[in-house]
């Protein structure tokens, strides 16, 4: 009778064979991430050396559309490292620097390879100063963009009545008030020729009975209202040419123009012989 062949005897060709496959398996893998972090720290070292390559420098910084905010101001909000590389930057957030500029409306950064970077603004446009707590700039949307220096009151319209509003920089005016304001500084540049800006001491505005003039002569008060400038301003003309004629400036106290066809001139004036 035939012995019986053990069934469970191990098959050491076999385990050879499984152990040969995971000692290749192990020294391939070995071997590939030895291979990846030579090839790594390679493509390290030539980054490196190209983030640092003189081609890549920032040379220059072009401004386009620069009014009234300087080139220092421009350069000083995007806070570029001396020799900073273009490989190192992000326009995106050299773009987001520059929202912390209150005259800034918008701005684009571009990356002209391989050294320069130019830079595209649009400011806000000032429209005059008002008083409030302080005196400020607004723009045309009404925001109280920053405190007006010495030269800018000389330059804009000064407009009061916004004091006790508790009004800071970034703050608005009253819609209403800009909406007047709007309409009532074009009317006063057509009549320039007549009354020219440093004829007007400053404007006063009310919420009730609207804009009001100061002549820089005697300090008279010149009610306009809330609308139709361009013809009261023309009747205004006509007031100021017969106090001129009649030689009634020191006499006038205010001129009411607040009506469609009138002006009403309140002040001491002496009676003529026989009336």
């Amino acid at each position: 009778m035939r012995k019986k062949r053990n069934r469970y005897r191990p098959d050491r060709t076999r385990r050879r064979k499984i152990l040969k496959y995971w000692f290749k398996t192990a020294v391939g893998s070995v071997l590939s991430l030895a291979a990846i972090v030579c090839l790594s720290a390679v493509l390290a070292e030539s980054y490196y050396a190209l983030v640092n390559a003189p081609w890549f420098r920032v040379e220059e910084v072009a401004i386009i559309g620069l009014k009234h905010l300087k080139e220092d101001e421009i350069l000083n909000a995007l806070m570029i490292p001396p020799e900073a590389s273009l490989l190192n930057l992000k326009s995106s957030q050299l773009a987001k620097q520059l929202e912390a500029l209150p005259w800034l409306e918008s701005s684009v950064v571009k990356f002209s390879l391989p050294n320069r970077i130019v830079v595209e603004i649009a400011e806000r446009e000032p429209l005059a100063v008002v008083h409030a707590e302080d005196f400020y700039l607004i723009d045309t949307e009404g925001k109280l963009v920053s405190r007006a220096s010495a030269e800018q009151k000389q330059g804009f319209l000064l407009v009061e009545g916004f004091s006790g509003r508790s009004l800071k920089e970034g703050d608005t005016v009253p819609p209403e008030a800009l909406r007047g304001l709007k309409a009532l500084l074009p009317a006063l540049e057509q009549s320039k020729d007549w009354l020219p800006p440093n004829a007007i001491l400053k404007c006063r505005w009310n919420v009730e009975t609207g804009f009001a003039l100061y002549s820089a002569r005697n300090n008279i008060c010149i009610q306009l209202g809330w609308d139709g400038f361009n013809q009261k301003l023309h009747h205004l003309q006509r007031v100021f040419g017969i106090l001129e004629e009649r030689q009634l400036w020191n006499s006038v106290v205010s001129i009411d123009l607040d009506y469609e066809d009138r002006a009403y001139v309140e002040g001491l004036f002496p009676f003529s012989k026989g009336s």
